[in-house]
């Protein structure tokens, strides 16, 4: 599930009966919609998300049941667990599957999350930035792009892109014609 955070400074400004339409549009979808004052989600404690969910909050936020994609945009945190993304935008890319339980109804199952500008990724310790992140649900793996580079304490691995695999404690970096992989390990004592 997604959980979407609206600010209240933006909550003046939405008419009621567009938030009331998002809403709809997100619930029906098996994503969570909550407010800064308040939760409408119907798991986890109010003002917190579920378990498992992705909890996101930006500036602005916008869906289209066309494309199969919500897009977050200002000051974007994405957060699940333990892995933090930080963005200028990030887009929200499902598609729909008839559920399992012979229901009529499609669900929305998420694919990948693609973040851009200033991203920066933390995990375990770990701190990842490049052009462009994407997150694929599937593989659970985040992939950094365009200058990416990955630093625990004072180490540091950079190259053209390099993938974290989430449920592993692995990851793979990898050049490009005009770029190496570099790596600056201490070693422990």
């Amino acid at each position: 599930m997604i959980q979407v955070q609206i600010h209240r400074e933006v909550m003046h400004v939405w008419p009621t009966a567009l938030l009331k339409l998002v809403y709809t549009l997100l619930l029906l979808g098996g994503v969570q919609f909550a407010a800064c004052h308040g939760a409408f989600a119907a798991k986890g404690a109010p003002g917190k998300p579920a378990p498992g969910a992705i909890h996101i909050s930006s500036d602005h936020m916008e869906a289209s049941e066309k494309t199969g994609t919500v897009t977050f945009t200002g000051h974007v945190v994405a957060r699940k667990g333990g892995l933090t993304i930080y963005a200028d935008r990030l887009e929200v890319f499902y598609e729909k599957k008839k559920d399992t339980k012979g229901d009529k109804k499609k669900k929305r199952v998420l694919q990948r999350i693609v973040a851009t500008g200033h991203v920066k990724v933390l995990q375990a310790g770990k701190v990842g930035t490049g052009a462009k992140a994407i997150y694929d649900k599937r593989h659970e793996r985040v992939i950094l792009l365009g200058a990416a580079q990955v630093t625990q304490g004072p180490n540091r691995i950079s190259g053209d892109r390099i993938t974290l695999f989430l449920n592993e404690d692995r990851s793979v970096a990898e050049g490009s014609k005009h770029e190496k992989v570099e790596a600056i390990v201490y070693p422990s004592e």
